[in-house]
């Protein structure tokens, strides 16, 4: 279901809550419709994480790979990064505008998927960007 874009700061600073093994079908649902809000704004959304539409859990969304599809990750944390570090201008769906951020070349991250299975995968250059946007969403930090 798409579901309204969170713009209350109060709200989007809070660290948000692991979510346990045994909450699979709450977090499929959260999922969803992550899924269905960010395709509600087409190309303009690159990821978004579940505090955005409301809900206090770490999961988030992000487009990467081969065409762009959303990724799913739960729970996931950043668990090696390259020391360099670009400089990049971001926007967010909850906040006015572009700011600027310090974002790692490469990571590796940690997560688990849709289906509660732990997953551990690497990530660079744009999706490297967007999934560190939204692991910061989780842990309550603004760009």
């Amino acid at each position: 279901m798409v579901r309204e874009i969170v713009k209350d700061e109060d709200k989007l600073t809070k660290s948000l809550k692991k979510v346990d093994k045994t909450e699979g079908k709450l977090a499929r649902d959260i999922i969803q419709d992550l899924i269905d809000t960010a395709e509600d704004f087409g190309a303009e959304c690159l990821g978004l994480a579940a505090n955005q539409i409301g809900y206090d859990k770490r999961i988030i969304v992000a487009r990467i790979g081969i065409g762009g599809t959303f990724k799913a990750m739960i729970n996931p944390i950043i668990i090696r990064n390259d020391p360099m570090k670009i400089e990049t201008r971001e926007g967010c769906l909850s906040l006015e505008g572009e700011r600027t951020a310090k974002r790692y070349v490469k990571i590796t991250v940690m997560y688990m998927d849709k289906n509660m299975k732990l997953q551990k995968t690497d990530l660079s250059g744009m999706a490297a960007v967007i999934v560190q946007h939204e692991i910061d969403h989780t842990n309550g930090i603004l760009i």
